[in-house]
């Protein structure tokens, strides 16, 4: 036992004395010794230090040398030639399959040749011709992705170029797009680039068959709602042709051009059962642009539009928790204009539900009481001499006096649970 403490302790000396031999420069094992130790953030900071400081010689010698080594090291000779923005070096690696994400990731930052990611992007693989598709769309290559989108039809079909497309001008977006049939990812981007073109295309679909026309109200609302928001033509649009498209924040903003709107309302053919066109807003306050735009408005055109564009409907969840929000559009005319409005909507409903809760939330506290100028409206069908419905009479009641709870029962569901002997809790008696 004292033997081996001795040797142990010996070789711990001989290793304390004996200095490590430092690798030889410009290798990567050299690289390993000095930067390995760092943290990552300081590391990769440190190793784009050295690149830019490297002598043109010694960096063809370094890189060399590490692009013939492990996949580890072949990453580290990419850093380094995107460190020093060697273009030649970067291009090259986009046709390895080994560096060709990283080689396409340093591609949106740096000034790659176009006949490089052109080739690329006619590959036969795949993923390859999507990864480039994406880098051209974040460098912002839109005139090399207009040149491509061609022979990428020609050679792949709609789908890739479908996927190309919004790398594109807005210009080819619009005389391509009617050809194509894009998924739903690709018109959430394009909206956002091409909103005018998103707009006729689904223009174009609504006008189809009924089935076609219910698919894309269905699927396709919350792209509407989108490129209605990026673009005033394309929301105009979308409220002139297919008005169920536009709901939620799009209805919103497009009281930005309340004049506009209320034109569109206006020259609309009116509904089935003869009521006029309407635009449904969600409730609660309106931004500061758009209640400045109300307010530019003639005091009749203000109230017209006010009729024409009712709250939605405030749902109840399993919770029955309902937040009310007033009306924002309401809100903003003058007192005897609004209780005329809510008169008006309370006299085509049959009862106080047929209300939306957001008209009677837009109201004076002393206009709802039930003694005020609408609150005596609210209540007066039920108080003059015609009788009210059954049902609704029930629910009133029911509503007014709540039927008391009852005490739970002692009597068990089982008989047998009757007989059954109840069994002690004894404690044990510790020994």
């Amino acid at each position: 036992m004292a033997a081996h403490e001795a040797s142990s302790q010996t070789r711990h000396v001989k290793n304390q004395t004996t200095p490590e031999s430092a690798p030889a420069p410009l290798t990567p094992a050299w690289l390993r010794y000095h930067f390995d130790p760092l943290p990552f953030p300081a590391r990769t900071s440190a190793l784009a230090r050295y690149a830019r400081t490297l002598a043109p010689a010694a960096y063809d010698s370094l890189h060399h040398a590490l692009d013939a080594g492990t996949p580890d090291e072949r990453h580290a000779a990419l850093f380094l030639a995107v460190a020093r923005r060697d273009l030649t070096t970067v291009a090259d690696a986009l046709t390895d399959p080994l560096l060709r994400r990283r080689a396409l990731a340093a591609a949106i930052r740096l000034p790659i040749a176009d006949e490089a990611l052109e080739q690329l992007a006619l590959s036969p693989v795949g993923a390859a011709r999507h990864e480039t598709y994406r880098v051209l769309r974040h460098s912002r290559r839109s005139a090399l992705a207009a040149r491509l989108l061609p022979a990428v039809h020609q050679q792949y079909g709609a789908r890739d170029a479908a996927l190309l497309l919004p790398a594109c001008p807005a210009e080819t977006v619009a005389d391509w797009l009617p050809r194509l049939d894009p998924p739903s990812g690709v018109l959430h981007t394009l909206a956002r680039t091409a909103p005018r073109a998103v707009a006729g295309l689904l223009v174009s679909r609504s006008q189809g068959t009924s089935r076609h026309r219910r698919c894309a109200t269905g699927g396709h609302r919350a792209v509407a709602s989108l490129a209605a928001r990026r673009d005033r033509d394309a929301a105009l649009l979308l409220l002139d042709q297919t008005p169920d498209l536009v709901s939620g924040p799009a209805a919103r903003h497009l009281l930005r051009w309340p004049d506009r709107v209320l034109e569109i309302l206006r020259d609309a053919p009116p509904g089935e059962d003869g009521s006029p066109r309407e635009l449904s807003l969600p409730p609660g306050p309106l931004p500061p642009s758009v209640r400045r735009a109300l307010r530019a408005l003639p005091p009749e055109d203000l109230v017209d539009l006010a009729r024409r564009c009712p709250p939605t409907r405030v749902g109840t969840g399993r919770s029955r928790r309902v937040e009310v929000a007033p009306d924002g559009l309401l809100a903003l005319l003058p007192a005897p204009e609004r209780d005329r409005l809510v008169s008006e909507r309370t006299a085509r409903s049959r009862a106080v539900r047929g209300v939306p809760l957001p008209t009677l939330a837009a109201l004076a506290a002393a206009d709802r009481a039930p003694g005020g100028p609408v609150g005596g409206a609210l209540v007066a069908p039920g108080l003059d001499g015609v009788p009210p419905r059954p049902r609704a009479a029930a629910r009133a009641r029911r509503t007014v006096a709540p039927c008391p709870r009852r005490r739970p029962s002692r009597t068990p569901a089982c008989p047998g649970l009757a007989r059954a002997p109840r069994l002690r809790r004894t404690r044990r008696r510790s020994g």
